[in-house]
């Protein structure tokens, strides 16, 4: 399979262009409002989370792609934040190998026949992850 990534590649000082990338390894399931952040230190990007469409499927799930050889790596982790969709990560400042994961939401519908009932869940939990020691760990709040 075949994913497209961009990439933005400078042209000049008129602008940027965009390049499509053949990416390998364990590329992830199609998915939106997830989480995607730039580990320049690292040439590597973090994904998490996100969801299908249709507002039934949320993923917990984190991979690692790496910039120079273009391949994904889902990583197995005994622990993480729940699935989500939209939740918000940044660098931590004051480290190279680590961010920050905020919030998120989860949808819920409960009930059948006409009595359906949907919940959106918004979280305030916050989790690190650390890149050297390729995990998650909860923050206190």
């Amino acid at each position: 399979m075949v994913v497209a990534v961009a990439a933005a590649v400078a042209t000049g000082a008129m602008g940027a262009a965009w390049t499509e990338q053949a990416v390998k390894g364990d590329v992830p399931s199609a998915r939106f409002s997830c989480a995607l952040v730039a580990m320049p230190t690292r040439d590597a990007l973090l994904l998490y989370g996100g969801r299908a469409a249709g507002w039934t499927v949320f993923y917990n799930d984190t991979y690692v792609y790496d910039v120079p050889t273009a391949t994904w790596r889902a990583l197995a982790l005994p622990e993480g934040p729940s699935p989500r969709f939209s939740p918000r990560v940044v660098p931590v400042a004051e480290r190279t190998d680590a961010v920050y994961l905020f919030g998120g939401s989860y949808y819920e519908q409960l009930g059948a026949g006409g009595a359906n009932k949907e919940y959106l869940h918004d979280y305030t939990d916050l989790w690190l992850f650390d890149f050297a020691a390729m995990k998650w760990t909860a923050q206190p709040a």
